[in-house]
């Protein structure tokens, strides 16, 4: 499942990637989400999803600053892929997103269809992501 979004921002590629490159900066956006190093370019990120505790190992698999950022996230059979595409626009960057899950198990494949479901809160919610992301605060 596939969810992309995109934006125009005011600022130059290379702030936005300084602020898109820090995984606690991600989890600042969301309450329940706790990020915890775990080696270079790597994290457990711990939240809480339906009243349940999840786990997910993270790890950043592309860096090509200020153009681009892959992170990649293992949690419950889900394989969840977050790419950051960045393009200077002017004076300021065009920020695409996309967010791709994919069942790497029986399990994974089993959430894999309520998460498609879900789909269009999803992409709602991924909207308003990288809305406030983005943004210097």
């Amino acid at each position: 499942m596939n969810l992309t979004t995109r934006t125009r921002l005011d600022d130059c590629p290379a702030d936005i990637y300084a602020r898109l490159s820090d995984p606690a900066r991600l989890a600042s956006l969301n309450d329940s989400m706790q990020v915890i190093p775990a080696g270079p370019d790597a994290w457990t990120v711990k939240a809480q999803m339906n009243g349940a505790d999840v786990e997910a190992e993270l790890v950043c698999t592309v860096r090509e600053a200020p153009d681009r950022l892959i992170y990649q996230a293992t949690a419950q059979g889900l394989v969840i892929t977050l790419e950051f595409v960045l393009s200077a626009d002017g004076d300021g960057t065009d920020l695409a997103v996309v967010l791709d899950f994919a069942g790497a198990s029986m399990k994974g494949k089993m959430l894999m269809q309520g998460l498609k479901l879900m789909a269009p809160k999803m992409q709602t919610g991924l909207d308003k992501m990288v809305y406030k992301l983005a943004r210097p605060t």
